[in-house]
Formats: structure tokens, sequence, C-alpha cells
């Protein structure tokens, strides 16, 4: 899984930008050898994820999530711990976490 992060500050608004690059060799987790994808970030105030990559094991994103954020001097303390997770998407049933 590679992933970029910068800080980026504009008069009205200050964001953390996160680029998700790519993840392999995942396990496969659909019972026909490969799982749909996406990832999760994950913040104690905001979750957002990248888009699905449908019957992928390695998967290509280099999507950017944009975390709101009010004061670059407190980030540690305004984010808090950082989650990355990667889901098997499931229509019906639960989504699969595969790391």
């Amino acid at each position: 899984m590679g992933i970029t992060a910068d800080a980026a500050t504009t008069p009205s608004k200050e964001k953390l930008v996160m680029e998700v690059v790519a993840t392999c060799n995942l396990m496969p987790k659909d019972g026909e050898g490969s799982s749909s994808p996406f990832e999760e970030v994950e913040t104690k105030n905001q979750k957002l994820r990248t888009q699905v990559r449908y019957k992928e094991l390695n998967s290509i994103w280099v999507e950017k999530l944009d975390f709101n954020i009010k004061d670059v001097a407190h980030l540690l303390y305004r984010l808090g711990v950082l989650m990355f997770n990667v889901f098997d998407e499931k229509r019906f049933q639960n989504n699969k976490n595969l790391g």
C-alpha cells in the first residue's frame, strides 16, 4: 500500500491531503480468486474511502482524500490516530477486511 500526505493551507480552509496510491498481493475473498477492494482512512472525526476496484488483487488508485482540519498547529491532536483499512466490497453482506 502506498500513501503520501501533505498539509495544504488556504485562508478559508486547512486540510490534510492523503494520496492513496496502490495495494499489492491482496487475498482473494470472493470465492472466485479475486476481490473488489477499496481503502478506508479514518480519523476520530472523519472517515473517507476510495472508489472500489472490481475484481483486482493489485489495485492502483492514485486518489486524493482531503481531511478538513481547523488548526494545522494542532494537527496530530485534532486527527488523533489515522486508521488505514482495505476492504473487499460485498453488495449483500458486510464488507470483508483485507488488512
